[in-house]
């Protein structure tokens, strides 16, 4: 006859292994160790982007002085922007290289820049102040270029970038007619029935932007407020050099007459280097009216060369 044999185990065993192995485990784990994480954060070279002259619009010369263009971009550093120590700009004819020398006609450097950022962009600003003779390069010499602006940038590490608009704007700096001439035309006293013979007066005529010009001419006649007399306007001769009253000069008129005066592009300032004279006499028929305040007005009107 076969027995029944009642196993059972016993909880107490059970308890005490729990307390074993949760008291392994604690001690396991505070009795781990530590590794220190050390890391060297590498410099990232700056990048200059998004480039602009003028917004990418034309420039027009400001006569016998300057006007201020900006060159804008971005210069994004992953190190952040902060790390950007200095922007500066230039601003030239693309016949030039990037490297070219300073010349107020063709090549403006060490233009200064503003900058603010957020992140890893620096935005940055600069101001070109670009003098009436810049070349032009609408047409003429120039006009297979344009007008270049570029961005250089340097960080902390002395790590360099630069970028110019060239090949995403056509900024053409426009070809301007100017002119500058004496204010006045003062002859002086000249007796009734005679002329200044080969005593003239000179009235210079400055080009004060970026085309060779010639000038028109024309006048009025001299009047008085207190005498009734006229002197017609041609009484009044002129020419490109020195000459004696009555000879082979020309008479001024009413009219515009062309006058070819030798003045090309400046390539200067302060004054423009570009000028030239036109010489002047003035003869008084018999009869004049006594008078010392006869005036008129003598007018230039610029023309291309």
């Amino acid at each position: 006859m076969t027995e029944k044999v009642k196993k059972s185990f016993p909880w107490l065993i059970v308890i005490l292994c729990g307390l074993l192995i949760g008291l392994t485990l604690y001690f396991q784990e505070t009795k781990a160790d530590e590794a220190a994480t050390t890391l060297t954060v590498g410099n990232v070279v700056p990048v200059v982007q998004n480039v602009s002259l003028n917004a990418g619009a034309d420039i027009s010369p400001t006569e016998n002085t300057i006007v201020s263009k900006n060159i804008t971009g971005q210069v994004v550093d992953n190190n952040g922007w902060a790390t950007i120590t200095n922007i500066t700009a230039r601003a030239f004819r693309s016949g030039q290289s990037i490297t070219c020398a300073q010349s107020d006609n063709n090549c403006y450097t060490g233009i200064t820049c503003s900058s603010s950022g957020s992140g890893t962009v620096a935005d940055a600003t600069c101001t070109a102040n670009l003098w009436f003779h810049a070349d032009s390069t609408d047409s003429g010499t120039w006009a297979a270029e344009e007008w270049v602006g570029a961005i250089f940038a340097t960080d902390s590490a002395n790590a360099t970038d630069e970028n110019t608009n060239e090949a995403t704007e056509n900024v053409q700096m426009i070809g301007t007619l100017c002119l500058d001439v004496t204010a006045s035309i003062a002859y002086g006293t000249v007796a009734a029935g005679s002329d200044t013979g080969s005593v003239n007066k000179s009235t210079l005529v400055s080009n004060t932007c970026n085309t060779a010009i010639d000038t028109f001419v024309k006048g009025t006649d001299m009047t008085s407020a207190s005498a009734t007399g006229t002197v017609v306007v041609d009484k009044q001769h002129y020419d490109l050099t020195a000459f004696t009253y009555g000879g082979t000069e020309s008479t001024l008129t009413g009219s515009n007459v062309k006058v070819v005066i030798d003045c090309p592009k400046p390539t200067g300032h302060s004054p423009s280097n570009s000028s030239d004279e036109v010489f002047w006499g003035i003869g008084v028929v018999g009869g004049t009216p006594l008078g010392t305040d006869y005036g008129g007005v003598d007018t230039f009107t610029v023309t291309a060369d």
